[in-house]
């Protein structure tokens, strides 16, 4: 995996960031309604960040970072499918490392992006 993220990865996160954000900060039932709901081009962008988290291009500062990790190595080598039923069965993880990354994220977006 790459160390950059390239445009049309940046493009295809800027688009579905607002949902990254927004299941940062709803409650858990609500979160799984979203997910449940959600565009496959979604869990392509969680698969894209786990991918650069794991490479190191993106890092991972949150306080469980050894939890998190291993949900992000479980999730990492799935299709969009097993990435939807690891982040819904699993969701303990999911929103903690979520809180972490959406600034990250959000600050490498306006560095490509503008």
């Amino acid at each position: 995996m790459p160390k950059r993220l390239s445009v049309k990865d940046a493009r295809l996160i800027k688009k579905h960031f607002y949902i990254l954000k927004t299941l940062s900060k709803v409650n858990k039932s609500r979160r799984l309604r979203i997910l449940e709901k959600a565009p496959n081009t979604l869990f392509k962008v969680l698969d894209i960040v786990f991918k650069h988290c794991i490479s190191g291009a993106i890092p991972i500062d949150v306080k469980n970072v050894k939890l998190c990790k291993s949900f992000v190595k479980a999730s990492s080598n799935k299709s969009t499918g097993g990435i939807k039923a690891k982040v819904i069965q699993d969701g303990g993880s999911f929103p903690l490392l979520l809180a972490g990354l959406v600034p990250i994220i959000g600050d490498l977006l306006s560095k490509l992006i503008k």
